[in-house]
């Protein structure tokens, strides 16, 4: 075996660029040992549903109805009607494999859909991934813009959704960054109250040809997923 020596300043510097990476995980691992939950949206609501693609363009989704389950949540886990970053996860199969997103309400402008965006509202809510995907050279953000549903869903209070028997109609969209949204698929969502809580992880449960970039935002990403589901774990 061939020894290949390696300085100490080499070790010194690897071990400064992985400290950061051990402060994210660190800090999201104990966020979500202290809450019981994940680090963040750790109240949420299951839901089941279908997608319904008609024009997926470059999205690696086959064409039909499918079912879905979800999750609406809210990030800061403010109870009550409150304002919140609101999100919605969602997984459909894609070649018998998952394929989970995790989007949170934002804008729809081109600076606006890159951030955030507090909402009071399941209803009136445009649901971003905040971060692009490249998908076949293109990179792409994809929402779902809320457009239907009764007055349950005209809040944000996770306790009002189970009451209803109706579905929060949504249209899933893709936008370049120049391009305007177009609609790829349409989702109709419904609470299930009695499904347990799915656990989504959008960065592992992915298809092969969507990435989500820039690699430094994905890489800082996976790290307080991993950071959040080991603090989950660690309290049984």
């Amino acid at each position: 075996m061939v020894k290949i020596p390696v300085r100490e300043s080499q070790l010194k510097a690897a071990a400064v660029l992985l400290r950061p990476a051990r402060l994210l995980t660190g800090a999201f691992r104990g966020l979500a040992a202290v809450r019981h939950a994940r680090a963040f949206h750790p109240l949420g609501m299951p839901l089941d549903g279908a997608l319904t693609v008609e024009h997926p363009g470059p999205l690696p989704l086959p064409l039909g109805t499918h079912p879905v389950i979800g999750r609406l949540s809210k990030g800061a886990g403010r109870r009550g009607d409150k304002a919140d970053v609101l999100g919605l996860a969602l997984r459909v199969e894609v070649d018998g494999q998952p394929w989970d997103l995790a989007l949170s309400s934002s804008g729809s402008g081109r600076l606006g859909r890159m951030l955030p965006k507090p909402a009071g509202s399941w209803l009136r809510t445009r649901f971003g991934s905040i971060l692009p995907y490249r998908v076949n050279g293109k990179r792409l953000w994809i929402s779902a813009l809320a457009h239907g549903g009764d007055e349950h869903w005209d809040t944000a209070d996770l306790a009002v959704v189970p009451t209803t028997t109706s579905p929060l109609l949504l249209s899933v969209q893709t936008a370049t960054f120049l391009g305007r949204w177009t609609t790829a698929a349409t989702l109709a969502l419904y609470p299930n109250e009695g499904m347990e809580q799915p656990s989504f992880d959008p960065m592992r449960n992915c298809p092969d040809e969507v990435r989500m970039v820039p690699h430094w935002l994905r890489e800082a990403r996976e790290l307080a997923y991993r950071g959040s589901r080991s603090g989950r774990r660690s309290t049984g």
